[in-house]
């Protein structure tokens, strides 16, 4: 998915990769809203942030965008793991190929240590290192648990 963002931004830094992550999930990848609810007989207070599954070659990548005023309160780690769950359960709008079933796959900026903390959290293990476009970045894997 490879929106990554370099940490803590302002409002208009924000603007350009909630664009680019939108026009990601309109073109037809999987992707969730986060709602915060805090009162149960309302849908929800407010969308806080997306995630967001596309594939990358025969690999499917994960990614998420939380609004600053939620970063660290646990909205990130609780989504993620539930829209895995779902991914695993064979998500039946997407329909993905069963080589795409076995591991996720994630990137994050050099030292965005809020989703470093997430991502293993969720199980993911550092895999790789990167350096293309986006900057310094790593990668990170889940592996479907009894998938080898």
């Amino acid at each position: 998915m490879r929106v990554m963002l370099k940490g803590p931004l302002g409002r208009p830094q924000m603007q350009t990769p909630t664009i680019r992550f939108h026009q990601l999930c309109d073109s037809g990848n999987l992707c969730f809203d986060i709602l915060v609810v805090t009162d149960p007989w309302r849908l929800a207070d407010r969308v806080c942030g997306v995630i967001g599954y596309t594939a990358v070659g025969n690999k499917m990548e994960v990614g998420y965008l939380m609004h600053p005023d939620v970063w660290g309160k646990g909205y990130a780690t609780e989504a993620l793991q539930a829209s895995i769950e779902a991914w695993w359960n064979g998500y039946e709008a997407v329909k993905p190929k069963k080589s795409m079933m076995h591991e996720l796959l994630a990137s994050t900026h050099e030292g965005n240590e809020r989703s470093y903390r997430v991502l293993r959290k969720c199980g993911f293990e550092m895999i790789e290192e990167l350096d293309d476009e986006y900057g310094r970045g790593n990668v990170w894997r889940l592996k479907r648990a009894n998938s080898g």
